[in-house]
């Protein structure tokens, strides 16, 4: 079958490359490495025929775990089928092997984690054989066998973006689009997926040099016939911004420029004000001035209740869109609005990853702190899709699945790094301040909607008097600058957005 020579081909290289670079003994001296093939399919079959027929890389194939009754005890390529995954710990007391490789694409969630958890505790280490999407669209192409990474245990699914997408390529195909917050993250993100969709040009927009340099030598590489300009300018100045409009005539904005962490805009609070209210309204108003036919802003889950700046500054801003959208005649507008992404910096993954290189102490703010996360292409290809139902300044909502404690995140990655739970410590530091227990995705949950997208729900917030909310925006950018916190978060009270006081510290 197809599937099974491509997973030929990405098996006899991460063969040889295990190899070359001495993950694997190559003198027939040296104590053999036992391997368990998790998964008796097609991908298992051709591991199994490799090891067999390459008998320099001095490994032994002790069988296959597989939980298709019909397969077991029957034998492939030589090897038995031994049990199935529940069966591990006993398969390995007879046969000691120190490889376990995942061959099954489709596995559940909680088997997945089961089998880390398992091997977790017996020293054996868990790679994982791509799965056959992944090596179609060529996402598999440089690391084609790997470790288990904690995104496998958190159940997100891989995005999947073609040139031909019926629903975006009359949105995003032979159009204008500027990125606004280009560089980051997710706006490098939606850049690369834009990409993908062939728009007449893409223009960066972003205020870190360096961001911009590499994302657009990246866009150079991957997309050599695409059109891309790049401008370095601080979204908060509208008259650079309005420069840059009128020089690209974008026909579509997408605006993921922000400050995001809670902790930090506590301690600088006019710059969240400045940057999330004043930029946001910035790049709003210019779509009207230059009759942009679409603007879609990406929120996040702290706006709902905030008890943070941060919050609040967006929560701020999806009214002023809102707002704009019911004047406007010419530009549809919306929000998109959703939770913590893999990955992405300063947040959590990479933070542990960090201590528990270091040797730990791993830290925890509360124990039963909850978060929701969602990978940084599923989560850009979804805001590309609800960008597709602007209209009115709806707030989009992402079904980000079931919130993740971060405790069990940190054993979780505690143990996919090599370690038993006991190895590294977790210390619990206190929420921070502005922080959350749990984040809140909906304001009212009896307004929310599904959309004709799957995964992409729409929320109406309330209309609110136009010349009195704008007076109060404009009263907050102008007196926040010599403001105290206190006396900030007194204003934003005072606009009526929900603000509630941050969760209590342990």
């Amino acid at each position: 079958s197809f599937s099974g020579m491509v997973a030929l081909r990405f098996v006899r290289r991460w063969l040889h490359e295990t190899t070359e670079l001495g993950g694997m003994p190559t003198n027939l001296s040296d104590v053999q490495d036992k391997v368990l093939v998790i998964g008796a399919g097609d991908s298992g079959r051709h591991v199994a025929r490799e090891v067999r027929l390459r008998t320099s890389l001095n490994m032994t194939l002790v069988g296959f775990v597989d939980d298709d009754p019909s397969k077991l005890h029957t034998e492939i390529e030589g090897a038995p089928v031994l049990g199935t995954i529940d069966d591990l710990p006993a398969i390995h007391r007879k046969h000691r092997f120190s490889q376990a490789l995942l061959a099954i694409s489709d596995l559940p969630l909680q088997r997945k984690r089961q089998i880390v958890n398992v091997c977790g505790d017996l020293g054996v280490k868990v790679r994982v054989l791509p799965g056959t999407p992944e090596l179609i669209s060529g996402r598999a192409q440089v690391a084609p066998v790997r470790d288990v990474a904690i995104e496998d245990l958190l159940g997100r699914p891989v995005a999947d973006l073609t040139r031909d997408d019926p629903l975006l390529q009359p949105v995003y195909g032979g159009r204008r689009v500027l990125v606004t917050g280009a560089g980051g993250s997710i706006g490098s993100e939606l850049c690369r997926q834009l990409a993908n969709l062939q728009p007449e040009v893409i223009i960066l927009v972003d205020k870190d040099e360096n961001n911009l340099f590499m994302l657009r030598q990246e866009l150079a590489w991957r997309f050599p016939g695409q059109a891309v300009s790049a401008h370095i300018l601080d979204i908060r100045n509208k008259d650079k911004l309005s420069r840059v409009f009128a020089l690209t005539r974008p026909e579509v904005v997408l605006h993921a420029a922000a400050y995001k962490h809670v902790p930090l805009m506590e301690e600088n609070p006019y710059e969240a004000i400045e940057n999330n209210v004043g930029g946001s309204r910035n790049a709003a108003l210019l779509c009207l001035d230059y009759q942009v036919d679409r603007f879609v802003m990406l929120s996040t889950d702290k706006a709902v209740n905030p008890t943070s700046v941060m919050g609040a500054t967006k929560r701020i801003a999806e009214l002023i869109i809102r707002q704009l959208a019911e004047k406007s005649t010419s530009t549809r507008f919306a929000s998109v609005r959703f939770g913590n992404v893999l990955g992405s910096r300063g947040s959590v993954i990479p933070t542990f990853r960090r201590q528990i290189e270091m040797g730990g102490p791993v830290t925890v703010t509360h124990p039963l702190v909850t978060r929701y996360f969602m990978t940084i292409p599923e989560a850009s290809q979804l805001v590309l899709k609800a960008g597709t139902l602007a209209n009115k300044g709806e707030v989009f909502v992402l079904d980000m699945g079931q919130p993740i404690r971060i405790m069990d995140l940190a054993r979780d990655m505690i143990r996919l790094s090599g370690f038993r739970e006991d190895d590294i410590p977790i210390v619990i530091t206190g929420l921070r301040p502005g922080e959350k227990l749990y984040e809140e995705l909906l304001v009212d949950r009896d307004r929310v909607v599904p959309t004709t997208i799957q995964k992409v729900f729409v929320s109406r917030p309330e209309l609110r008097d136009f010349d009195a909310f704008q007076k109060q925006v404009d009263d907050l950018l102008a007196r926040a600058r010599d403001a105290s916190l206190a006396q900030i978060r007194a204003m934003l009270e005072a606009m009526d957005i929900g603000l509630r006081p941050p969760d209590t510290p342990v």
